[in-house]
């Protein structure tokens, strides 16, 4: 049997919070950013001093100022007190290595393997009533890393079955606890994830929800399924029961996020969502706003980070890490539309528990299996924690990448338009009148 090959929550350190945090640079950090906020006073480690935004009129309290505003870059002196020759000399390294982008790459078309292959043997099983068979299958597959998986993809598929088919599905994921393919605390996660999604789930089954009761239920009694877990999923959900309301309140999140681009206003936007008087409802703007600045640019996602840490009473820290740990959960379907998902979030994770948005036990409480995707962006949000001199470098990170994106725009643009030569590339010099 696999049952003696699981893999259990994600355990990327053990001990206490102090062990936990110990090779984590999550030290108090002053910095001052454009965005305008006192939480920001020290200048980044890049041999620059920042003076502050120009503010030539352009917005107010809370918000980024006008679009094109820059810091006065003036290089430090030996004798200035934040003068350091070792830090103005190094540098921090923002994506993760060969190996860790290989395993990511690996893990993402495995996982995507893994569930066509379950879904397949899922619809041989409804046909031959064969446990034995599926287990047979899933064990040959050797990706027990994905195991957590099972729950969601087999009650999932079952959404869409009759009464009968969903009932035997219910019975094979209690046939798979027996024999040891799925622990109790991986049924949970996978059940978890299913109430997570179920915004989601509800447009293309307007029953997902009495549907998925009736899987919990089920293995609730059969002892699968933590009960206490259960009942909190269910009590959550209760919150979020009226559905038509519920997604006329996450449009106007969205919207409102959408907004905070353009108007670059965290006190407007913070007051435009407190107006919808759905607390249970914000870690859904954490959500946008973390989803959202992916697709978008690295003054966006210093807008979304600032946000997160400075959100002026809106979003408390259990909304902050609801909304990271579905993000967590979605890391697969989020790299079809971004490729660099894995670089960028574990950014965002890092940030966030320097800016003691996240707490650093997050990082290792969150119910993931160790290969899990959502897993390997903790991994690599822990390698940034642990470089030197993280809490400052992490402080100005989306600065920073925006500098190499220009440094680098700017180089190939003088490789293909020489000074002194044209942008079409003919030398008018040269050309004689006709």
């Amino acid at each position: 049997m696999s049952g003696g090959h699981q893999h259990g929550p994600i355990t990327l350190a053990t001990g206490t919070h102090a062990e936990v945090t110990k090779h984590a640079d999550t030290s108090q950090h002053k910095t001052q950013k454009s965005f305008k906020t006192d939480r920001r006073d020290k200048p980044k480690h890049s041999g620059k001093n920042i003076s502050g935004p120009k503010k030539g009129g352009g917005g107010g309290k809370g918000t980024w100022g006008r679009p094109g505003d820059e810091s006065k870059d003036t290089p430090l002196e030996p004798d200035d007190p934040n003068y350091d020759p070792d830090e103005m000399e190094g540098g921090y390294d923002w994506a993760p290595s060969d190996s860790t982008q290989i395993k990511f790459a690996s893990s993402l078309e495995d996982f995507g393997k893994f569930k066509s292959a379950i879904k397949s043997a899922a619809k041989e099983y409804l046909q031959s009533n064969d446990a034995a068979e599926f287990q047979r299958i899933v064990r040959a597959l050797s990706m027990t890393v994905f195991h957590q998986d099972l729950p969601y993809i087999l009650i999932r598929y079952s959404l869409d079955l009759n009464d009968s088919e969903r009932s035997r599905i219910s019975s094979l994921l209690a046939n798979l606890h027996k024999a040891g393919f799925i622990t109790v605390s991986q049924m949970g996660a996978g059940v978890r994830k299913l109430y997570n999604s179920l915004s989601d789930l509800l447009v293309d089954v307007p029953n997902a929800r009495t549907l998925l009761r009736e899987h919990v239920s089920f293995a609730v009694a059969g002892g699968f399924l933590d009960a206490g877990l259960a009942k909190q999923l269910e009590e959550e959900q209760e919150q979020l029961a009226d559905h038509k309301h519920v997604d006329e309140l996450k449009a106007k999140i969205k919207a409102a996020v959408t907004e905070f681009w353009t108007s670059e206003d965290l006190p407007d936007t913070v007051k435009t969502i407190k107006e919808l008087n759905a607390p249970f409802l914000n870690f859904e703007v954490v959500k946008q706003l973390v989803s959202q600045s992916l697709d978008r640019g690295n003054r966006q996602r210093e807008g979304a980070s600032v946000f997160l840490s400075n959100s002026e009473g809106l979003l408390q820290q259990s909304d902050i890490e609801k909304g990271f740990t579905i993000l967590l959960e979605r890391v697969d379907d989020m790299s079809l539309d971004v490729p660099e998902v894995l670089k960028l979030l574990s950014i965002f994770v890092a940030r966030a528990v320097v800016d003691e948005a996240l707490p650093p036990a997050f990082l290792v409480r969150v119910d993931l299996n160790a290969n899990d995707l959502g897993s390997r962006v903790l991994q690599q949000a822990q390698e940034l924690l642990k470089q030197p001199n993280a809490s400052d470098f992490l402080a100005y990170c989306w600065e920073s990448l925006q500098d190499e994106v220009d440094a680098k725009n700017a180089s190939q643009s003088q490789t293909q338009h020489p000074v002194g030569q044209p942008a079409g590339g003919s030398n008018v010099a040269a050309q004689k009148p006709q």
